[in-house]
């Protein structure tokens, strides 16, 4: 693992030195999308997860670190200003009608939309929009999903600072 996140920070870290830039000329937001490493469950992500994410913001060459495929929705912080989505999870899947996994659940989910400005990659804005999945439909979660999104969100809270609930149902920075 180890290896593995050293190639990623120096791979990233090469396409930036390059100057690699926009057709304008404009500087490129660099996002680092991760399965295996950043695929964590709750209870395993004060492990090295949250180490291998902050080193690559703090690396100064990435902007975003996406989490992806983790099958349900992990925490989110902001370190440095720079968003770090642990796990987005699974939008829509094929496991409904498969009993949750312990405290996860894999029929919530939902829609991130982040704003960076332009040239440093820094946080703008970020809404979360929480979504059930109920006969292969996505709809508004119901009161007990979102009570269990606010548990993932709420408990990575210190981590996010500026989380907010919205009258909507969803959350955003």
């Amino acid at each position: 693992a180890l290896r593995y996140q050293k190639e990623v920070a120096e791979s990233v870290a090469a396409a930036k030195s390059a100057g690699v830039t926009g057709a304008g000329g404009e500087t490129l937001t660099a996002v680092v999308a991760g399965i295996g490493e950043l695929q964590k469950s709750i209870a395993v992500l004060a492990s090295g997860t949250e180490n291998f994410a902050r080193r690559l913001i703090d690396s100064g060459n990435v902007d975003v670190v996406h989490g992806h495929s983790s099958h349900h929705p992990l925490p989110i912080e902001v370190h440095r200003g720079k968003l770090i989505l642990y796990g987005c999870g699974d939008l829509i899947n094929d496991y409904e009608g498969i009993g949750p996994h312990g405290d996860l659940r894999s029929d919530v989910g939902c829609l991130y939309g982040a704003s960076l400005a332009a040239g440093s990659g820094r946080l703008e804005s970020l809404d979360v929009v929480p979504l059930q999945l109920k006969r292969f439909r996505l709809n508004k979660a119901d009161a007990a999903a979102q009570v269990w999104l606010e548990g993932v969100f709420g408990g990575g809270s210190d981590r996010s600072g500026r989380l907010r609930r919205q009258a909507t149902g969803g959350w955003s920075l």
